[in-house]
C-alpha cells in the first residue's frame, strides 16, 4: 500500500530537483506496480517509478534505468509470496515450508 501517487510523487521530485539533491528513496516498491491481472504476476505500469524518471529525466528514455528497473521486477518476481499473496512470483520457483527454493523437477 502506497499513500503516494504520481502526483505526489511528481512534486517530490520536482522539489528533489529543483533543490539539486542528490536523488530519492522508494522504501517499499511493490505498492508501485499494476499487474495485468489480479495475481498474475506480470507487471503492466510502474507509474511511481515512472514519474520519477519522468521528472528527473526529463522525460528522456534511460537505458540503464530501465536495466535497472527489468533486473528489479525479474528479482520481484521471484520473491516467496508473503502470507497476503500481495507479491508475485516466477511461476516455476517454488518453495518449501522452510521457505527454501525446491530446485525444478523436484517433487
Amino acid at each position: 500500500m502506497s499513500y503516494d501517487d504520481p502526483q505526489s510523487i511528481g512534486l517530490k521530485a520536482n522539489y528533489i530537483k529543483n533543490k539539486n539533491l542528490r536523488g530519492a528513496i522508494i522504501w517499499e516498491i511493490t505498492g508501485d506496480y499494476i499487474e495485468t491481472a489480479p495475481g498474475s504476476g506480470i507487471i503492466a505500469a510502474t507509474p511511481l517509478v515512472d514519474t520519477l524518471k519522468s521528472v528527473f529525466c526529463n522525460g528522456l528514455p534511460t537505458p540503464l534505468l530501465v536495466i535497472v528497473q527489468q533486473v528489479f521486477l525479474q528479482l520481484l518476481l521471484q520473491m516467496p509470496s508473503h502470507s497476503t499473496g500481495t507479491i508475485p512470483r516466477h511461476p516455476a520457483t517454488r518453495f518449501n515450508s522452510k521457505n527454501k527454493t525446491i530446485p525444478p523437477g523436484q517433487p
